[in-house]
């Protein structure tokens, strides 16, 4: 994988500090995208938003969750889209698992799905509830193309009953994370009553062990394409506060009561970056936004003297491997605002040129952001609210307003650019666009099984196995 971006982050990090932050207020400029409509309660009227905000791959597919009416009985499905519309208009999606059924017998073969997650091999993981009088569990990886009726063994399994100390009897339904290396983490208890956060079956974090004390489960994160993980977490008596541990590691603090931190997410290239909001501490009168990596701590956003409002802490924070940050906010003036900062004296304002035409004028006054929610090419994908639906939208930038460039004339080296190829984190070398696949899809199809994720040397295109 390239190093220029590594090399220009930690530039981003070892120049900037508190008192150079605090010297010019930031300012917050707009910035137009083309927003994509993935789908909406236009055409799911019982809701798109059952499992939160949209999480997102490097392809710029979104997972959600619908319900349907079917007879006397509710189905939810799992779904996929990429912002295509079919010959009327309609977001184009895709069904790859359904729950649910009725007196008349099942509409799927699960109870109930529970979390989801996608992933940079064009897969997606979720959780859910066998439909069994017992009340079983399993955790599912399915390829994007495939179809909801198709049948799928489970990576995990746990059943309430099970004796064995190596059996699961439980998962629990905050957490569920994937990437495209193939890990899996998930919340898991044995029948040894040995539970823990596990990544692929081994536990790297444990309640009231090893310093940490009770893990906020909603906070697991697992980087998209490393087996690098990062969790927030109070600390184990005698200390009194909060920790954040990357990799193991406890890397922030707050001790006795004094600050917080909240909006973690997780990203990186070549070790690991978090990005998060911090308040409390003292010399912070209001929030911070910031990003850790291994050396370093940059300050994104300063509430104490940037245009926020002080009460307004992003709620939820999504890192690239950029280091680009997106974050909800209230600017001074404003009400919930989608934004992105990425170290410079510029925050941009999230906005859609096409508000008019596809969303019928209408602003969206509520927004909601998963972690996974911007990628490598700086798409966004988000839950925004207007007064008449619900729409998850993916955010893609312009020519000329963050779209970077798809050739290197002129622009310096390491600069970030577009060789057109959506897993690749591009950058400038010798006046040349390229750089290493962030996940890499095997060119041939030999002995691998239909529907597994290949590369048929067409950037444009999501391909797959096939007999």
């Amino acid at each position: 994988m390239t190093r220029a971006p590594f090399v220009a982050l930690f530039a981003v990090l070892l120049c900037t500090s508190a008192e150079s932050a605090r010297a010019v207020p930031r300012s917050i400029v707009d910035r137009n995208y083309d927003c994509k409509i993935i789908a909406s309660t236009r055409e799911f009227p019982l809701g798109v938003t059952s499992l939160g905000p949209p999480a997102m791959n490097t392809w710029g597919q979104v997972v959600f969750m619908t319900q349907k009416t079917v007879g006397n009985g509710t189905v939810s499905e799992l779904r996929v889209g990429r912002g295509e519309l079919s010959n009327g208009g309609v977001p184009i999606t895709h069904a790859v698992a359904k729950a649910g059924e009725t007196i008349d017998g099942p509409l799927g073969p699960f109870a109930s799905i529970e979390k989801a997650a996608i992933d940079d091999a064009a897969r997606v993981t979720f959780l859910a509830y066998e439909l069994s009088a017992t009340g079983g569990q399993g955790i599912y990886r399915v390829f994007t193309n495939q179809s909801a009726s198709g049948n799928s063994t489970p990576l995990y399994s746990a059943h309430p009953f099970n004796t064995g100390d190596d059996d699961y009897i439980g998962f629990g339904t905050s957490t569920l994370e994937a990437n495209a290396e193939g890990s899996v983490v998930f919340e898991g208890t044995k029948g040894n009553y040995e539970d823990g956060y596990r990544r692929s079956g081994t536990v790297f974090a444990r309640n009231y062990t090893n310093g940490v004390g009770f893990v906020n489960s909603t906070t697991v994160r697992l980087h998209a394409g490393q087996p690098w993980t990062a969790f927030s977490a109070s600390l184990d008596a005698p200390e009194v506060g909060q920790g954040i541990w990357v990799n193991g590691v406890r890397r922030l603090e707050s001790l006795n009561g004094e600050g917080g931190f909240d909006g973690l997410s997780l990203s990186g290239n070549g070790s690991a970056v978090i990005a998060y909001t911090r308040s409390g501490f003292a010399g912070i009168d209001s929030w911070e936004l910031a990003i850790t990596g291994p050396i370093s701590t940059s300050v994104y956003v300063d509430a104490d003297e940037d245009p926020f409002e002080p009460n307004a802490p992003p709620r939820e924070t999504s890192i690239n491997v950029w280091s680009d940050v997106a974050f909800i906010s209230s600017p001074e003036g404003d009400g919930d605002t989608l934004l992105v900062a990425d170290g410079s004296q510029q925050i941009r304002r999230v906005i859609c040129q096409n508000q008019q035409q596809d969303f019928e004028g209408q602003p969206f006054f509520d927004y909601a952001l998963s972690p996974h929610a911007i990628n490598a090419d700086g798409q966004i994908a988000f839950l925004g609210r207007t007064g008449f639906d619900d729409f998850l939208v993916r955010a893609d930038p312009l020519p000329g307003q963050g779209a970077p460039p798809t050739g290197c004339a002129d622009q310096p080296e390491g600069a970030r650019c577009d060789d057109g190829d959506p897993i690749t984190q591009s950058s400038c070398q010798s006046n040349e666009c390229g750089g290493n696949p962030l996940y890499d899809p095997p060119t041939s199809c030999l002995g691998l099984g239909n529907d597994t994720a290949c590369n048929d040397g067409d950037p444009d295109t999501i391909s797959y196995c096939d007999d």
